[in-house]
C-alpha cells in the first residue's frame, strides 16, 4: 500500500505541473501581452517571447504593435439629394476605429451630392484627416496613428445610377467645353498680355535706340565744332604769325637798308667827301664865276655872311667873267 505523504507529494507535484502548463504562454511578434486578472487590467506588458501566468484567475490578450490592415465592410451613405450609397470596404492601414469610419463617412455624404460623392470628390474622401492618415493620437490617446485609407466605389441604386450616366455625362460634356473655353479664353489673354508687353518693350527700346541716336549726334556736333573752332583757331593763329613774320621782315629789311645805308655813309663821308660836297652846294648856290688872288678869303667871308636871302656881293678886285 502507498504511503500516503508519498500520494499527497505526487499530487502536488502534479498541480505544479499541470498550472505551469496553464500558465506558460507565448507572445508572437509584432504584438505585446496585456493580461487581466480577476477581470481588472493589470499594469503589466510582455513583449514577443515566452511568459509565465497563474492560470485561471490570469488571462492574456494579444495587441498588435505593427502596421496591420483593416476593413470595414458594406458601410452605408446618405447623400445631400436623398439617395442612400454604400461603400462596399474600406480599408485602413493600421489600427483603425471602426465605429468613426460610419460617422465621418455619413458626415461626408450628408454635404455632398451624389454627383461630387460618386464623380467629382471621391478621389478626396482618403484625403480627409477624419478617415486618411492622421496627424497623431486624439488628445485622450484612443485612437492610433492611421498610415493610409483606401475607399472602394460606393453602389448607387439603379435609377439613380442611370440619371447619373445622363445627366453626368452631359455635364461632365459641358464642364469640358467651359473648361476648354475658358482655357482658350486664358491662353488669349496671356497671348495678349504678351503682345502688350512685347509692344511695349520693343517701343521702349525703339526710344532708348532714338535717344542714344540723338545723344551720339549731338556729340558728334559738339566734336565737329570743337574741331573747327581749334582749325580757326589755327588758321587765325597762322595769320597773324604769317603777317607778324612778314611785319618783322619789312622791318628787319628796313633795318637792314638804314643799317647798311649808315655804314655806307659812315665810311662815305670822309673829310674830302665833305669837302666836295660842301663845295658842289656852294657852286650851285653861286652862278657867278670869279677869277683872281682873292678867290679863298672872298669863299670864306660869303659862306659866313650867306645867312641873308640876297647873294653876297664879290669883294674881289679881279675881273669877272660872265658866263
Amino acid at each position: 500500500m502507498m504511503n500516503p505523504q508519498i500520494s499527497v507529494a505526487a499530487c502536488l507535484v502534479g498541480v505544479f505541473a499541470w498550472a505551469c502548463f496553464m500558465g506558460l504562454h507565448m507572445v508572437p511578434e509584432g504584438y505585446v501581452g496585456v493580461y487581466y486578472r480577476a477581470g481588472a487590467l493589470l499594469q503589466t506588458v510582455s513583449q514577443p517571447g515566452m511568459h509565465v501566468m497563474f492560470p485561471l484567475i490570469t488571462s492574456v490578450r494579444h495587441v498588435q504593435v505593427t502596421l496591420q490592415t483593416d476593413e470595414v465592410k458594406n458601410v452605408p451613405c446618405g447623400t445631400s439629394g436623398g439617395v442612400l450609397i454604400y461603400f462596399e470596404r474600406i480599408e485602413v492601414v493600421n489600427i483603425l476605429d471602426m465605429e468613426s469610419a460610419h460617422t465621418v463617412l455619413n458626415q461626408f455624404c450628408s454635404v455632398n451630392t451624389l454627383q461630387d460623392v460618386y464623380i467629382k470628390k471621391f478621389d478626396q474622401i482618403d484625403e480627409k484627416p477624419e478617415v486618411g492618415p492622421a496627424r497623431g493620437p486624439h488628445q485622450d490617446g484612443s485612437r492610433p496613428l492611421n498610415r493610409g485609407v483606401r475607399v472602394t466605389k460606393p453602389k448607387i441604386p439603379e435609377n439613380a445610377a442611370q440619371e447619373l450616366r445622363i445627366h453626368g455625362g452631359r455635364e461632365t460634356t459641358q464642364l469640358m467645353i467651359a473648361n476648354e473655353r475658358q482655357r482658350v479664353e486664358e491662353k488669349l489673354a496671356e497671348t495678349e498680355r504678351k503682345k502688350a508687353v512685347i509692344n511695349a518693350e520693343k517701343a521702349a527700346q525703339i526710344s532708348r535706340i532714338e535717344w542714344e541716336m540723338k545723344i551720339t549726334q549731338k556729340e558728334s556736333e559738339k566734336k565737329i565744332s570743337e574741331i573747327e573752332d581749334q582749325a580757326a583757331l589755327a588758321r587765325s593763329r597762322s595769320h597773324s604769325d604769317a603777317e607778324l613774320y612778314r611785319a618783322k621782315q619789312a622791318t628787319d629789311s628796313e633795318f637792314y637798308r638804314l643799317q647798311k645805308e649808315a655804314e655806307g655813309n659812315k665810311l662815305r663821308l670822309t673829310p674830302e667827301f665833305l669837302e666836295y660836297t660842301r663845295l658842289l652846294a656852294l657852286f650851285k648856290q653861286y652862278q657867278d664865276i670869279y677869277f683872281g688872288q682873292s678867290i679863298p678869303t672872298m669863299l670864306s667871308e660869303n659862306v659866313m655872311l650867306s645867312a641873308g636871302p640876297q647873294r653876297p656881293v664879290a669883294a674881289a678886285t679881279a675881273g669877272k667873267r660872265q658866263p
